[in-house]
């Protein structure tokens, strides 16, 4: 690895985790003040279940931890070198903006993929967990708190997904329930059920689910409907296939649309897509599982493309307007998030248009520095 390089990314890795460690100590405080009456109170403290929890939504927040720290460790690195005259040593020796930015933007690269599998394999479930954790043990509120959820997702079988708008697990009753079968070839809607809800009943020996008010289409190999009709009462086990009973037991821990992972929105979207229009904010939030965390990407370029441009105010008055940048992203961001759940914007573009935008600044800033 060139000399430059080693150079910036030892500093970069530094900084960056000494910056890390900062804003983990930051949110240990705030999340220890904000339970201070269970870690302090009467009755025992709940020290441990607090800091359980504050482990727990780490995941979550890795992907707005992890820009800033980008963005801090970058600025900070290059106004040091700026300070010490080595970045004007490097640039009047010949040595381009872009290739000083490198090895800032193969960091941020490497960080932005690691915040991809963390959002996608640790997150979800770390926000479920949380949830329970903050309730059941913190709170210390009753298992009936957690009996009732609403949008609940499920996957109940190969090309089979079930769509509940809410559910009772106390008294185990579903709401409009939606059950969707697909061919698992083609991908295909073969069936369609929906009803008014759902209630766990039958006989002893042969419990099963009893949807009311039925509505049943049927469809062909090129999703024309074949059949259709109308019942008071199925029983789930006169499906074909029979319904899961155990499902149950899915549908009081399953996940919620904001803690399904990215592979399975996607699914679920597919799915309903071919019955209903496009949802605007399951679609908008399925891109921004992938946009958010390759923020980090574009935090690294414009922080570098400012940190190339050194001035001659002080390195705090530097880092603060190179943050500025990072302020300008995430602003950008949330504008673009409420535009796509109200469709006013496709999901795609509401999602990745800050992207584009400041990807496009950013280069612009990088290549037309007065040192390139």
């Amino acid at each position: 690895m060139p000399l430059l390089d080693r150079d910036m990314l030892r500093s970069f890795i530094q900084v960056f985790l000494a910056v890390l460690s900062l804003i983990l100590v930051m949110l240990l405080v705030t999340t220890l003040l904000d339970y201070y009456r269970f870690v302090f109170g009467e009755g025992g403290s709940r020290l441990g279940w607090v800091l359980f929890y504050f482990l727990l939504t780490l995941p979550t927040n890795a992907a707005y931890i992890l820009p800033v720290c980008t963005a801090v460790a970058t600025l900070w690195v290059l106004a040091q070198k700026a300070r010490a005259n080595e970045l004007l040593a490097y640039l009047c020796g010949g040595v381009r903006p872009h290739r000083i930015a490198r090895p800032f933007l193969l960091a941020a690269f490497v960080i932005s993929l690691a915040a991809l599998g963390v959002n996608e394999y640790a997150a979800p479930a770390a926000v479920a967990q949380a949830y329970r954790v903050e309730k059941l043990h913190i709170q210390q509120k009753p298992e009936a708190t957690l009996a009732r959820d609403r949008n609940v997702i499920l996957r109940v079988g190969p090309g089979r997904y079930l769509r509940v708008a809410s559910y009772d697990s106390q008294s185990r009753w579903m709401e409009f329930p939606k059950l969707v079968d697909l061919d698992p070839e083609t991908g295909t809607v073969r069936s369609r059920l929906e009803a008014a809800t759902a209630v766990w009943g039958g006989a002893r020996q042969d419990p099963s689910w009893r949807f009311e008010q039925v509505r049943r289409w049927t469809f062909d190999a090129d999703g024309e409907v074949t059949a259709f009709e109308r019942l008071d009462s199925l029983e789930s086990r006169e499906l074909d296939p029979p319904l899961d009973p155990s499902i149950g037991q899915l549908l009081e821990t399953t996940v919620k649309p904001e803690r399904m992972t990215f592979r399975e929105l996607r699914s679920y979207l597919a799915v309903m897509e071919r019955q209903s229009p496009r949802d605007p904010v399951l679609a908008t939030e399925l891109h921004l599982k992938l946009s958010i965390p390759l923020a980090t990407l574009l935090v690294a370029l414009l922080a570098a493309a400012h940190g190339v441009r050194p001035g001659h105010a002080g390195v705090l008055v530097n880092l603060g307007g190179g943050l500025i940048w990072l302020i300008a992203i995430f602003v950008t961001l949330i504008v673009g998030r409420s535009l796509g759940h109200a469709g006013a914007l496709p999901p795609p573009v509401a999602a990745w248009a800050p992207h584009a935008l400041f990807a496009i600044l950013g280069t612009g800033l990088l290549v037309r520095s007065r040192f390139a």
